[in-house]
């Protein structure tokens, strides 16, 4: 059978938490954007109100 050395599992293990995190990080930053987005929308809406 093909056992994975510990380097290999070590490695694949590292991978994955980089992956992991690059992958939550650009949902945050995501998520960010659509809240400025819709502030900024929200902004300019109150201020034509004004106007």
């Amino acid at each position: 059978m093909n056992e994975k050395s510990k380097q290999r599992i070590d490695a694949d293990n590292a991978f994955l938490r980089t992956q992991t995190q690059s992958m939550v990080r650009d949902r945050i930053l995501s998520e960010s954007d659509t809240i400025a987005q819709t502030r900024d929308a929200n902004t300019a809406r109150l201020r034509e109100l004004r106007l």
